[in-house]
């Protein structure tokens, strides 16, 4: 809606993020690795986007924070 896509980035395993979000139809990257950046490239590179385009929410300051500003 409004042109915005979600995807999440989590550290998580692939059934936990999967059970937390494909009932909402959301996209995700398990095992990111955070604070490493490789998640967050990840879905730049597949997705096609710029890193201008992209805002990066998170609610831990040692991974999230650190992933975004690595990306």
């Amino acid at each position: 809606e409004g042109g915005i896509e979600l995807i999440v980035v989590s550290n998580n395993t692939t059934k936990r993020v999967a059970k937390a979000v494909e009932p909402l139809g959301v996209k995700f990257v398990s095992w990111s690795l955070k604070p490493l950046p490789r998640g967050i490239l990840h879905v730049l590179r597949t997705h096609h986007l710029k890193r201008e385009s992209v805002i990066m929410v998170g609610d831990q300051m040692l991974t999230d924070v650190w992933a975004a500003h690595g990306a």
